[in-house]
């Protein structure tokens, strides 16, 4: 668990260091809202491949994430302890975050705002027990924000934008009803991206990333 302050990547840094390095240099940018420690996170064991059908999620995964968000939270607020952090979890059924396990991660002092991420285009946001309404009442038994930091529709070769523009203000209106705090349009184009791919949303970003900072633009996040 401790990999992060000891393992160096191809850079020739920690992830210590690196979370160090990128805080501290756009510590006085305005438009980074918020930190998000890792995109995406799960604590499963690869093994020869590591295509999620073939993935083994550890007996200790839900700790492994707990005390990583703990430790790597304070770490990073002692560079910038005025931005919230995002958790950056997906919220379903991944290795570590299923059920209850998610209330579990969540509860670290190293997350103040909860993450969600859906392509359900309003269907069904997950399994029971691990879907948007579970995560809702979840993070109210915290006292801590949830924001559904990816969504999207799918776009296709032949729907208008101005009918996902209605889809996408259908779900995120329902969403914010149930008790969500806000929603970030997510455009997910396969990397080359074609030219004139129809995207969801104004940018193309690749999904499962890490990042130490958030950027938002006001059409985008909706707090």
């Amino acid at each position: 668990m401790n990999g992060w302050r000891t393992q160096k990547s191809r850079s020739h840094q920690t992830y210590a260091e690196w979370v160090q390095t990128a805080v501290t240099r756009w510590h006085d940018e305005p438009s980074i809202i918020g930190r998000e420690l890792v995109g995406e996170p799960e604590a499963s064991s690869c093994g020869t491949a590591c295509d999620w059908r073939n993935r083994v999620c550890p007996d200790d995964a839900t700790a492994v994430l707990r005390g990583f968000f703990d430790q790597a939270g304070a770490h990073l607020r002692s560079f910038d302890d005025a931005r919230p952090i995002f958790s950056g979890l997906v919220g379903g059924d991944q290795c570590g975050i299923a059920g209850n396990a998610y209330a579990e991660v969540a509860g670290s002092s190293g997350i103040d705002v909860l993450d969600f991420h859906d392509y359900s285009s309003g269907t069904h946001s997950g399994p029971r027990g691990s879907n948007l309404p579970t995560r809702i009442t979840q993070s109210r038994q915290l006292g801590k924000p949830l924001v559904v930091n990816e969504i999207g529709v799918e776009a296709g070769s032949c729907l208008p934008l101005s009918t996902r523009a209605r889809q996408l203000d259908a779900i995120i209106t329902r969403q914010r009803d149930a008790g969500t705090a806000g929603a970030l349009l997510w455009s997910y184009v396969p990397d080359p991206a074609p030219r004139n791919a129809p995207t969801t949303s104004a940018h193309t970003i690749p999904r499962g990333r890490s990042s130490a900072t958030m950027r938002a633009d006001r059409r985008h996040l909706m707090i």
